[in-house]
């Protein structure tokens, strides 16, 4: 028969109490996130804008089409992954997606409307970089929800 050793450690099973909330992406997660977003969303334009004028000439009808197409694809690419994923093509290689703020999955009409159209609306006004730093900024709070994060009702998450 087995002695019985006191001082030994007990024997319950132990599990982790898994948290409700899921959990936020990290600001560097979303500060490269948006940095490939921006770098990719560069190369598609940059051959198009600086490159054919040089060789094309500035005058060529090519030079918008080689502007615009790629821009587009790269959009629609962007359309593609936000709809499968809740990401941004950032945001996938960052590891990190788009979710409604109890962890359910945040619907896409959320996600381009509420969400991006105000920021792309406000890219293309002059002088709106004022209010897209103050909409960066919101990030540094408690919690970690830029201004398009509210107005869309998501909040950027670990992904799995």
């Amino acid at each position: 028969m087995a002695e019985v050793n006191p001082y030994a450690a007990p024997k319950a099973a132990i599990e982790d109490a898994a948290s409700s909330e899921p959990e936020l992406a990290t600001l560097w997660q979303r500060f490269a996130g948006n940095l490939v977003d921006g770098v990719v969303m560069t190369l598609a334009w940059v051959p198009g804008a600086v490159v054919a004028p040089r060789y094309l000439g500035e005058q060529s009808p090519l030079v918008p089409v080689l502007i615009v197409v790629p821009v587009l694809l790269v959009l629609l690419l962007q359309f593609w992954m936000v709809y499968r994923h809740r990401a941004s093509i950032g945001k996938r290689v960052m590891k990190a997606s788009m979710t409604a703020p109890d962890g359910s999955e945040a619907s896409l009409w959320r996600i381009l409307l509420l969400r991006a159209l105000p920021v792309a609306a406000l890219s293309a006004v002059p002088f709106a970089n004022l209010l897209l730093l103050v909409d960066a900024l919101f990030i540094f709070g408690k919690s970690r929800r830029c201004v398009h994060d509210y107005l869309g009702g998501t909040i950027v998450v670990k992904a799995a």
